[in-house]
């Protein structure tokens, strides 16, 4: 951490920094957490969704967008909501289930 953040000694913390994700059988998984601590113009595909979509998005459900296939940051005005898997102008849902709206 840089110096003078904060005092983190008495904190009993494993390490410091962001989650990146997890290997699941030799698959790449990112983790919540570092589409949190993402801007849009960090990730190497990001999409902004529009108020209808972004509904959908926090109830768990699919969203048509177009996009190159594979991993993506889901924002709103620019902002990250999470992580979703871009297949054929669908983009699949990982947001965490705990966070979702009920329908």
């Amino acid at each position: 951490l840089p110096e003078g953040a904060f005092a983190v000694e008495k904190l009993p913390l494993l390490r410091a920094g962001v989650r990146a994700g997890e290997y699941n059988k030799e698959r790449f998984t990112p983790a919540h957490a570092l589409a949190l601590a993402l801007k849009a113009s960090e990730a190497k595909r990001a999409v902004n969704l529009s108020a209808e979509q972004q509904e959908k998005y926090l109830r768990g459900e699919t969203v048509e967008a177009e996009i190159e296939n594979g991993w993506c940051l889901v924002c709103v005005d620019g902002y990250p909501l999470g992580w979703g898997k871009a297949v054929n102008g669908t983009i699949k849902n990982h947001y965490p289930k705990g966070l979702r709206l009920v329908k």
